[in-house]
């Protein structure tokens, strides 16, 4: 077995320990909403799959569920956004960024290593998405914990100072891998 099929193998024990979690792990509220959001997004992959032509349901690459979290937490910005300028608090947001960003999290060393340009390339929107999510936490002023006592903004900069710190591990692995730092970097 070579180096790539390790990283595959090693891939989709992640992706089904996130979608299948362990029995005692199950009734969690957090592994639940973490399941049904990559659930969501693998199904978004086999649509985008459909619309291009490949009409495959295998699991999907790291890096196609990596861009598919990136691209549901940027359309979570507004949805913040849209709270803070309407004075109403965001726990349903935060709700939705958490299970995001972990995604995220568990992505991106796979998609440095094997997609390390594509990572290098996105890395600024990634950082800029990391301080948006941040930036619109702060902004709706929303103390309170989620509607299932789960959440909040200290549980959403946990999770955005886990999720940069994987993000800047995996930036490391990408240069390590060959792939070239512009001065866009940030």
């Amino acid at each position: 077995m070579d180096m790539s099929e390790d990283t595959t193998d090693d891939f989709a024990k992640v992706l089904h320990h996130v979608l299948h979690p362990p029995t005692s792990n199950r009734r969690d509220p957090r592994a639940v909403r973490l399941s049904a959001a990559t659930a969501a997004l693998i199904e978004t992959v086999h649509e985008r799959r459909r619309q291009g032509g490949d009409g495959s349901t295998d699991d999907p690459l790291p890096a196609e569920l990596f861009l598919c979290a990136l691209t549901a937490l940027q359309g979570t910005l507004s949805s913040a956004s849209d709270a803070a300028d309407r004075g109403v608090g965001g726990q349903d947001v935060t709700a939705t960024q958490q299970p995001l960003l972990e995604i995220i999290r568990l992505t991106a060393s796979f998609v440095s290593s094997h997609n390390a340009t594509l990572y290098v390339g996105q890395f600024t929107v990634l950082g800029r998405t990391l301080r948006g999510a941040t930036t619109a936490a702060v902004q709706t002023h929303d103390v309170h914990e989620t509607r299932d006592g789960l959440g909040g903004i200290n549980a959403l900069l946990r999770q955005v100072i886990r999720t940069s710190a994987a993000s800047l591990a995996a930036l490391s692995n990408a240069t390590a891998h060959g792939a070239a730092l512009g001065s866009k970097v940030e």
